[in-house]
């Protein structure tokens, strides 16, 4: 028996154990995946490095080409100023797509003067070139620039344009960064038709204009409603802003909002059910107006039909912040609105999404939505509405969205006919009010304000 323990330890002694062999594969990973994970490394950095090179080569070809220029061909096709240089291309280079773009614009040197105060009056006083390069590395947007002045042999002269100035404004009325702003001109020649982005200030110069009307400029960028300058058009007779005139030695300055989009959900149901109703048509128009028509009538900047569909619900996207009003065609849908539980004309804040519900009866030839919000704005629920005039006299206690709706028996009443309504409105807690010259007449609505006491 002790014989054949001892020779048991010998053979173990001499053997490698389980434990060891994965101990050392172990070992073996780590140090394979660490030289691989150096070796990926190595070679990322020299991609990127061949990337950055490539960038530095074509921006350093763009700008040995501009100093090759004459000064009155520095400048991009459609610009201000105008040249030889083309604005946006895209060239490959060892495998790597890149987009580059030439900027081009005139500055108003410092040293005689600025603007109206410089003392020969000439504010393109030299140009500045910027050629910058784009490129996607790994699914990394990147970029690499180079800028450089030309400045005009011997005295400068005048180019006998002015500065346009654009301003882009957010709703609050901060500005708003590396917006996109279009120009174009066909009524000059060269032909204007260039793009540019703001500054952190929000503003973009184009020193050297052509003396020129009919600039028309939009004004862009991602995820943010837009705004341009409009022209002359039979829907838009008097358009508001209008494109823009620029005047020799002038300065023409210009202010357009823009802000992140949101959204709205408008859904349709039948008055005191839950149920959605589908496929019912409506209108929804903002408040912001672009012109007036040959009636003087506002020309709204957004004004939309849409339908609820089969799911009694639609979303409606990419609006910019307004005030906005939905409507139905009483006489193609067989509808009127009887309850909307966000008071119309609705807001909508930059970015912001809403529920609107909104609430429909069998139409009827005349109606009255009355809804009665406090001071602030806010709905008011429970308040004692009277509708009156003559022998028709009705009292409805507003609902929880704070609104009465008026039909049974309404007939037509208004201020050119001599027989408008009054509404008398109170409330626990609130001054009551009453108002009178309250016309009715098809599809109609009032809005009341309590104070409280």
């Amino acid at each position: 028996m002790s014989l054949y323990f001892h020779a048991y330890l010998k053979g173990g002694q001499k053997g490698t154990s389980l434990l060891d062999t994965v101990f050392g594969t172990a070992l073996l990973l780590i140090v394979f995946v660490g030289l691989y994970g150096a070796f990926q490394l190595t070679l990322e950095l020299v991609q990127s490095s061949k990337s950055k090179t490539g960038a530095l080569a074509l921006a350093s070809e763009r700008m040995e080409y501009v100093r090759s220029l004459g000064y009155d061909d520095v400048g991009t096709v459609g610009g201000i100023p105008a040249g030889v240089l083309v604005e946006e291309e895209t060239e490959t280079l060892n495998g790597i797509e890149y987009a580059r773009r030439t900027f081009v614009q005139y500055v108003d040197a410092s040293q005689d003067g600025l603007g109206g105060s410089d003392s020969n009056g000439i504010t393109t006083d030299y140009k500045v070139v910027k050629v910058n390069i784009e490129w996607d590395f790994r699914g990394e947007s990147r970029s690499f620039f180079l800028v450089t002045n030309i400045v005009p042999q011997g005295m400068e002269t005048v180019s006998g344009g002015g500065t346009l100035r654009i301003t882009v404004l957010n709703s609050l009325g901060s500005p708003v960064t590396s917006a996109q702003v279009n120009l174009v001109n066909n009524n000059v020649v060269p032909a204007v038709s260039l793009s540019t982005f703001t500054n952190t200030s929000g503003i973009v110069e184009f020193p050297g204009a052509p003396s020129a009307n009919s600039y028309e400029v939009t004004v862009s960028k991602t995820n943010y409603s837009g705004a341009q300058t409009y022209s002359v058009s039979v829907a838009n007779p008097n358009p508001s802003p209008g494109h823009l005139t620029v005047v020799e030695t002038q300065t023409t300055s210009s202010s357009l909002s823009i802000d992140v989009v949101g959204n709205a959900t408008i859904r349709t149901f039948e008055l005191g059910t839950t149920t959605p109703l589908a496929d019912i048509p409506l209108s929804i128009i903002g408040a912001k107006t672009i012109g007036t028509d040959s009636g003087d009538n506002p020309v709204y900047k957004y004004s939309s039909s849409i339908d609820t569909g089969s799911s009694g619900s639609i979303t409606v996207n990419d609006l910019e912040w307004d005030n906005y009003t939905i409507s139905i065609d009483d006489t193609a849908t067989g509808y009127d609105i009887a309850e909307v539980c966000t008071p119309q004309p609705f807001s909508l804040l930059s970015g912001e999404s809403e529920t609107v519900d909104v609430y429909v009866v069998t139409d009827t030839p005349h109606t009255l939505l009355v809804d009665v919000k406090d001071a602030g704005g806010s709905v008011l629920s429970g308040a004692t509405i009277r509708l009156y005039r003559g022998a028709y006299d009705t009292t409805i206690v507003g609902g929880v969205c704070g609104q009465a709706f008026f039909n049974d028996s309404v007939s037509e009443g208004t201020v050119s006919g001599s027989n408008p309504y009054s509404l008398d409105v109170s409330l626990s807690g609130y001054t009551s009010e009453t108002v009178s010259n309250v016309e009715v007449s098809d599809v109609s609505r009032s809005s009341v304000i309590l104070n409280s006491i």
